[in-house]
């Protein structure tokens, strides 16, 4: 499948591998959704691609299709000795593999499917934001960056 241009959104999270905010076209609106969303302890942003246009026939491992096959079906896939019937040597199994990840590669691309996974990919501008501080009359100041700079 082609190699397709990457679109970067923004993102706001918990923590910096849990991303439950987005995807926001801008940081301002990441950022205000993290404000509003209960962050007492703050909450992380970033910049991210999310990982689309997965391959499916990566998923097919010519090894573990015969071993369910055999597993499913023990009677009818295996000799006298429960031995697998669907014995070969590796250049073999290698070229079944191929073939088989061709053919799905084949079909993904002739009905246009693309797969989009939560996971977030190529990530970047990301910081930590800290909680908005109450004063004592009850108005929040600044919302600080770890890196110091305000940014609300």
């Amino acid at each position: 499948m082609s190699k397709e241009k990457l679109d970067f959104k923004w993102w706001a999270g918990p923590d910096d591998e849990l991303y439950t905010i987005g995807p926001c076209d801008d940081r301002e609106q990441a950022f205000q959704e993290g404000q509003d969303s209960d962050s007492a302890e703050g909450f992380y942003i970033v910049e991210a691609a999310q990982a689309s246009n997965l391959r499916l026939a990566l998923q097919f491992e010519a090894e573990d299709f015969l071993g369910s096959v055999q597993d499913n079906d023990l009677d009818q896939y295996s000799d006298l000795n429960g031995e697998n019937v669907f014995n070969m040597d590796v250049q073999q199994m290698d070229r079944m593999q191929a073939a088989v990840r061709a053919a799905i590669e084949a079909w993904q691309t002739k009905e246009n499917l693309t797969f989009k996974s939560h996971m977030l990919q190529d990530l970047r501008n990301g910081e930590f934001i800290l909680p908005i501080d109450v004063d004592e009359q009850g108005d929040p100041s600044d919302m600080q960056t770890t890196n110091g700079e305000a940014s609300a």
